[in-house]
């Protein structure tokens, strides 16, 4: 009988070892699994903030040096605030024409 409850606590005990490796082989293939970018997946991307400076630019482009100056001095206080400007007709310079 002793034999018996040796083996059987034996047994336990292997088959404690076996699962705790099984979980660590499901646990570390699982986050493998996650980190690659699966076939047909999309990745959404904010373009906002680069659409925003390319804006910036092309009005920095019509602007005079005292309205450009203004301009800066404001946005670093306050969020862009529009100002009443004279309207001015704008010509696309060389860096304008790429696009």
């Amino acid at each position: 009988m002793e034999l018996l409850s040796q083996y059987g606590l034996f047994l336990a005990k292997v088959v404690t070892i076996v699962l705790a490796i099984g979980a660590l082989a499901v646990l570390t293939f699982g986050v493998t699994q996650r980190k690659r970018p699966r076939k047909g997946e999309l990745q959404v991307m904010n373009l906002g903030e680069q659409y925003r400076e390319m804006q910036n630019e092309m009005r920095d482009t019509c602007m005079s040096d005292a309205e450009r100056k203004l301009d800066w001095l404001r946005s670093g206080r306050k969020k862009r605030t529009k100002l009443p400007l004279k309207k001015r007709k704008c010509v696309p310079n060389a860096a304008m024409r790429k696009w």
